[in-house]
């Protein structure tokens, strides 16, 4: 306990906050150069291409040499390289939405909204502050088209205002992270995490308890031999697909990392199966060997309650509402027939689940407030300092909106749900996969929009000039759309941090230092990327980049502000009645807090109303599927009946491990042929 009470109170090194920073912003620059210029292959390569299995090598190198990279470091700098790789980079290392895409959603928008027409933007102009975005149109030009050095005049307040957005979510995300989430999702639930399952194997089997194997897994094949053939064989999975992104050739089994849409191998599946039951969904999946391993790892219930729940809603419920006439033939499910399916989405779910974590809370909430009474800490830090970050957060991103123009009370709405949904969305990755949590902002709105506009504070018509109604469009379509920096596809999210947090404490890193760590990071990567963005697309106009598309065209925030209140109220309109729609999303929210309570007092009914499988359905269809918990449970259960449940389960841990290091091998491959071959050439063709 003395020992462990000296590493807590280890001081933080001035070289290693020099690094963190340095290290940061150098792969800031290398994923960004590499994703805005790679053309066709924008989801294939999406920023800093140098998969976390190369770091823990050259670790395990040094550290047979005798000079050891400090673990809570080297942690640190796996989250600078992932908040610019990919949200899912602890798992394998490889490709999806991340920080960049963040800044495409919001900043971008911001910054290019000047070039919008007159016929447009007439309807936004005088409502949105120019401290938020930029109406100077030859600054607006510049920055879409390209052309020379920035005009930063009218740039400098956007981008310190986002800096400051970004900052304040940040402060608000550690800190329900390190007090709150992480120590109660980790040690009193004991969730799976499966994100981070790799990566902390190969972390614990690089430093190694015992000093004289430090970097055991790299060293002795025979001991983690089930951990190498599994890394074998997600290389050679993955193999045919790397391949057939550099050449020509319709080569592999397999999508990328061992995905394949069902419909591959069953062209008419959707026929097959609405034949049987007519208008069903929830058909098409992605059938994943991965996903598949993740059912394994999860309990029984959440595979069979995600089963249930697929088929009973998606396929029998059409059907029979089919028959008995309440739903045209052909029509579906989404906005017809009395459960319009469509509501069931990432709003209502995460806040289901959200409301379900602040029960779980209630004793660390209470502790915590002890300890900043007494002057206490959580996980080696002043409860009082965190305190301190957490209402500072809050209150500068609360002041910041209400400065906008946004009425206080629709202002603290939106971020409630905001967070509300955030936080469930970091219970849902923390169980199961790592889809479902995101995109909320497209239908967050609905129910604040709905309360707001009964109190007066929006209009229920289109209303010209109506200042807080596109302020209030503004600001869920910026913060929260799939890559918005405010929901659970943003690298500031809990989602992330909580993943984060069980990646340190599942490698018993030093969690004071890892929190300071991981706050510097995300705290002075913001401005630093912001005036980059700025100054490069000046330079070479993100028209002319991969980030044109999400940012001006079909992910166009600004349209969300134009549409909602001020022109017609058509951004991700439902197709029933906004009141019935809102509604009906709370009404989901609190039939999976019952599904809590419900399998609390009869826990046999878990196997048909576990709240993260009841969640599933309608927000992870596509990922989870049907076919993946089918697949997962019978080999979980052959597994359990051979080897007993302790060593099925360590077995599929080291499966998993090895298949994710092996399918980000490659990676690093890839990445240099995208930067070198298409990035480069791209950006010196627009350079200006």
């Amino acid at each position: 306990m003395q020992a462990k009470e000296v590493e807590v109170r280890k001081r933080i090194p001035p070289l290693h906050v020099v690094i963190l920073i340095l290290f940061t912003w150098a792969a800031f620059v290398w994923g960004y150069v590499t994703r805005v210029g790679s053309g066709t292959k924008y989801w294939v390569i999406t920023g800093a291409w140098l998969p976390w299995q190369y770091l823990l090598l050259i670790a395990a190198l040094l550290g047979k040499r005798g000079k050891v990279i400090d673990k809570t470091l080297l942690v640190a700098m796996m989250f600078a390289l992932g908040i610019v790789a990919a949200k899912w980079y602890f798992f394998c290392g490889t490709s999806e939405v991340n920080f960049i895409s963040n800044l495409a959603g919001s900043v971008s928008a911001a910054l290019s909204i000047g070039v919008w027409p007159p016929a447009a933007s007439q309807f936004v102009r005088d409502l949105i502050p120019s401290w938020m975005v930029v109406w100077d149109t030859a600054a607006a030009v510049r920055y879409y088209r390209g052309g020379g050095d920035p005009i930063w005049g009218p740039m400098v307040a956007p981008i310190v205002t986002w800096s400051l957005i970004f900052i304040t979510l940040a402060l608000q995300g550690m800190v329900l992270t390190w007090a709150l989430l992480g120590p109660e999702f980790w040690e009193v639930e004991r969730l799976p995490f499966p994100i981070t399952i790799p990566s902390r194997f190969v972390v614990n089997g690089v430093y190694t308890k015992d000093p004289s194997l430090f970097g055991d897994l790299f060293f002795n094949a025979r001991k983690y031999r089930i951990f190498w053939i599994s890394a074998i064989v997600g290389f050679l999975i993955n193999l045919p697909y790397v391949i057939s992104q550099i050449l020509p050739v319709p080569w592999g089994v397999f999508g990328p990392y061992g995905m394949i849409a069902i419909e591959m191998w069953v062209p008419n599946i959707v026929g097959i199966v609405q034949s049987v039951f007519p208008n069903a969904v929830w058909i098409v999946c992605r059938v994943g060997l991965v996903n598949i391993l993740v059912f394994m790892l999860a309990p029984f219930e959440v595979a069979t309650t995600v089963l249930v729940w697929i088929i009973g809603l998606g396929w029998i419920y059409p059907a029979i509402a089919t028959w008995l006439g309440l739903i045209p033939a052909g029509a579906g499910p989404w906005w017809r027939g009395p459960i319009p399916l469509a509501t069931l989405n990432p709003t209502s779910a995460n806040l289901g689940l959200g409301l379900i974590v602040l029960f779980l809370l209630r004793r660390r909430i209470r502790e915590f407030i002890s300890s900043v009474r007494v002057g206490g800490e959580v996980n080696g830090i002043p409860a009082r300092v965190l305190l301190a970050l957490l209402l500072l957060g809050i209150l500068v991103f609360l002041g910041i909106w209400s400065a906008a123009g946004l009425d206080p009370f629709t202002n603290f709405l939106v971020w409630l749900l905001f967070t509300l949904t955030s936080i469930g969305g970091a219970y849902y990755y923390a169980q199961l996969l790592w889809y479902g949590a995101h995109c909320s902002g497209y239908t967050l709105w609905r129910p604040v929009y709905s309360v707001s506009s009964a109190m007066g504070l929006l209009p229920a018509a289109p209303t010209p000039g109506h200042r807080n109604a596109a302020v209030f469009g503004w600001y869920v379509a910026t913060m929260g759309t799939c890559v918005g920096p405010f929901e659970s596809n943003s690298m500031y999210n809990p989602s992330i941090l909580v993943s984060t947090y069980s990646l340190g404490a599942g490698t018993e890193s030093d969690m004071r230092r890892l929190f300071y760590y991981v706050l510097i990071v995300l705290v002075f990567l913001a401005p630093f990327a912001l005036s980059f963005d700025a100054w490069f697309n000046s330079h070479v106009g993100i028209s002319n980049t991969s980030q044109g598309g999400m940012d001006m065209h079909s992910w166009n925030p600004a349209s969300a502000a134009v549409n909602l209140g001020v022109r017609s109220i058509t951004w991700s309109a439902p197709g029933i009645p906004l009141g019935h729609c809102a509604a009906w999303q709370l009404g989901w929210a609190i039939f999976i807090l019952l599904c809590h309570f419900i399998t609390a007092r009869f826990p046999m009914l878990g196997y048909f109303l576990n709240p993260v499988g009841v969640a599933t359905a309608g927000i992870a269809t596509l990922w989870a599927g049907w076919i993946n918990p089918i697949i997962g449970l019978i080999a979980k259960y052959l597994l359990v009946r051979i080897y007993g449940a302790k060593r099925a389960y360590d077995v599929i841990v080291e499966v998993v491990s090895g298949l994710a290091f092996g399918f980000g091998l490659l990676y690093l491959v890839l990445g240099a042929y995208v930067f070198f071959a298409m990035s480069i050439p791209t950006i010196a063709a627009f350079w200006r």
